[in-house]
Formats: C-alpha cells, sequence, structure tokens
C-alpha cells in the first residue's frame, strides 16, 4: 500500500467501505469528474454560487488520492455545493449513505444516514494529513 495505513482512530463507516472496495464506479471517473468541476466558473448553478477555491480541489485531490491508495471504495457521486464545499457520496446496501463534505484543506464532516435508526442522521467532524508514512483521517 505504498507506506500508506488507515489509521487505528478510524472514521465510522470506513469499514463499509472497505467491504465493498472492489465494486464500482471507478476511480478514474472520480478523478474526471473533480477536474470538470474545477472548470466551473462564478454562479454555475445559476444561483449565484462562487467558483470553487482552487485550496478545496486540492483538498478533493488529496483526499481521493488517500482514500484511493487505502484501497477504499471510491465515491459514487462527488459534486460541488454553492457554499464552496466539496461532497463525496457513497451509497451503501440498506439504503445508508455516507456523505464526506470536505470544507477546507485537511477538514470535514462526515455524515451518516440510516434509514430505519432511531438516530436517523450521525455527524463526524474529521481531518486528514499527507505525510509520507502513514495517511490518516481520523476524527476532530
Amino acid at each position: 500500500m505504498n507506506g500508506y495505513v488507515a489509521s487505528t482512530n478510524s472514521l465510522p463507516g470506513t469499514e463499509w467501505l472497505l467491504q465493498v472496495a472492489d465494486q464500482p464506479p471507478l476511480w478514474t471517473d472520480v478523478f474526471a469528474q473533480i477536474e470538470k468541476i474545477q472548470l466551473l466558473g462564478e454562479n454555475w448553478d445559476d444561483q449565484g454560487a462562487k467558483k470553487l477555491d482552487t485550496s478545496i480541489i486540492e483538498a478533493g485531490r488529496s483526499y481521493l488520492l488517500q482514500l484511493q491508495v487505502m484501497r477504499l471504495r471510491a465515491p459514487d457521486d462527488l459534486y460541488p455545493l454553492s457554499d464552496g464545499t466539496l461532497i463525496l457520496e457513497w451509497q451503501l446496501p440498506n439504503a445508508i449513505i455516507i456523505r464526506d463534505e470536505l470544507l477546507n484543506s485537511g477538514q470535514g464532516e462526515r455524515m451518516i444516514s440510516y434509514p430505519d435508526a432511531k438516530r436517523p442522521v450521525e455527524f463526524y467532524p474529521f481531518h486528514w494529513s499527507h505525510m509520507d508514512s502513514p495517511c490518516e483521517v481520523t476524527l476532530r
């Protein structure tokens, strides 16, 4: 794994991404999508959205690369929000959704939604860092 390892302080939900790491979508598609997002200009949503800051795009690339190196499943969807953040989303069996919102370089929030649970949505702030070794994605 090129010197990268998952942190022992794993972010909730990551175990599901490991279980389905060999299923579509393809990582090449996800990296192509972030390139398209980078090309979005001002008002890309026709409602006044700002162009995404380069730091968010670079943070997205870094985070995606780390997830790929950790051999996790590629997100099913990757899209910007009009507030300038970037969303990675996985749709899992039993209608469970994991959504990572990248807020700025190295920081984000994971939302896990469970359709039939007493607490249908849980939030986990997290950060990641790119070091020579190890790669860590940990709770804040």
